[in-house]
């Protein structure tokens, strides 16, 4: 792949003037924030590309702390964000990386979510509206400010999770929540993933504030851990955790507290990064998961990988594979995976729905915006 150039932009009308300058002279364009990311969707194309990055349009543009939204440009870090927004008691549920480098454009463009998916979903949820530039170099806006105006709704949240496709995000209007008083979590170590999914299943039935449901085993413990985070009121928290502890039962555990909570999570994506090229995720319906999570254990799978997570909640599976094993832990999923329409895997390419296509061809016709994407030109290394 030739990239012909990378261009920093400023603002929103330097983007679409590139834009055209480089669909005149017949370039692809590829968008990123800091492309921190970028090299997952990457691969061969049959014309030179040019990057354009929005990393320094990383400006908050408008907060209304009473409406719980904020408007910010696409190149502000997560980080920059959930900063401003904890001096006034508010947050966006993203807790995606312990770091916050990436940008809030980027995590959008992927759909992305985080450690607590569980109780609070992926970020296009809470997705309000958005500025950006067509392959046209036009500037369109969509969506709203206000959890009422959802005039354009449904067509803000199928931009989000285009993966670059569609446009360059410019500028996004997001929805919050208020900051939650108190989280806590619970922390034991089981013998066998059925274990692990037994007491997830109890907790589930519970209907407690759980914000975080995971099981996670790494190469240099043969058991696996479960945590059990919550999040909320703190005479909730405190009453949900004695809950849990009677499912729990005689079983020894770990009780943390909100610093050990943020503590445990920044040592864990140091030690476990999500984002590796030998990483297998798969993500769909809980109860499939919970199928093909019994059949890995049951062949043995999870012995012959580096780590493992299963997140029992937000339905997902994170295998880190070694090289040269990858190709038939592959196919020993596929073939566990019985009902392929509930569950899919980064290596499968995924199928662009009958929205998406219509929406690609209307704006982009000739393929100009991210042309070796694997979702629309390119194909998938993962």
């Amino acid at each position: 792949m030739q990239i012909k150039d990378k261009f920093f932009a400023e603002n929103p009308q330097e983007i679409a003037q590139k834009v055209i300058e480089a669909a005149d002279e017949g370039f692809g364009i590829v968008p990123c924030g800091k492309g921190t990311n970028i090299e997952k969707y990457l691969a061969s194309a049959n014309k030179p590309v040019v990057m354009i990055s929005t990393e320094r349009m990383d400006s908050i543009q408008e907060f209304e702390r009473d409406n719980l939204s904020v408007k910010v440009q696409a190149g502000i870090t997560l980080a920059q964000l959930q900063k401003e927004l904890h001096e006034h008691d508010v947050f966006l549920p993203l807790t995606v990386e312990s770091h916050g480098r990436r940008t809030i454009g980027g995590l959008i463009a992927e759909n992305e979510a985080g450690y607590e998916e569980y109780a609070y979903g992926k970020i296009q949820d809470y997705v309000l509206g958005l500025e950006f530039v067509t392959p046209y170099g036009e500037i369109v806006k969509t969506g709203g400010k206000t959890v009422k105006n959802v005039s354009g709704y449904d067509f803000t949240r199928l931009f989000a999770n285009s993966l670059g496709t569609l446009g360059i995000i410019t500028s996004i209007t997001l929805k919050l929540r208020p900051e939650v008083e108190k989280r806590a979590a619970v922390i034991l170590e089981v013998p066998s993933l059925k274990e692990a999914s037994e007491i997830s299943k109890k907790i589930i039935q519970e209907k407690l504030v759980t914000v975080t449901l995971k099981g996670y085993k790494d190469h240099e413990n043969d058991k696996w851990r479960l945590i059990i985070g919550l999040a909320g009121f703190k005479e909730t928290v405190k009453h949900h955790l004695q809950k849990i502890k009677k499912v729990l039962g005689s079983l020894n555990y770990s009780e943390l507290d909100q610093a050990e909570v943020n503590g445990f999570w920044k040592e864990y994506y140091q030690k476990f990064p999500i984002y590796e090229d030998n990483n297998i995720v798969g993500m769909g319906d809980k109860r499939v998961l919970f199928k093909i999570a019994e059949s890995c254990e049951k062949n043995n799978l999870f012995s012959q990988v580096a780590f493992s997570e299963v997140d029992f909640g937000a339905g997902k599976l994170i295998i880190k594979t070694p090289k040269e094993t990858k190709e038939t832990i592959k196919e020993s999923l596929l073939a566990y995976n019985q009902e392929k329409f509930n569950f899919s895997f980064n290596f499968q390419k995924p199928q662009p729905g009958l929205i998406y296509k219509k929406i690609k061809t209307a704006l982009d016709p000739n393929n100009l915006m991210f042309p070796n994407n694997r979702l629309t030109g390119g194909e998938y290394l993962g």
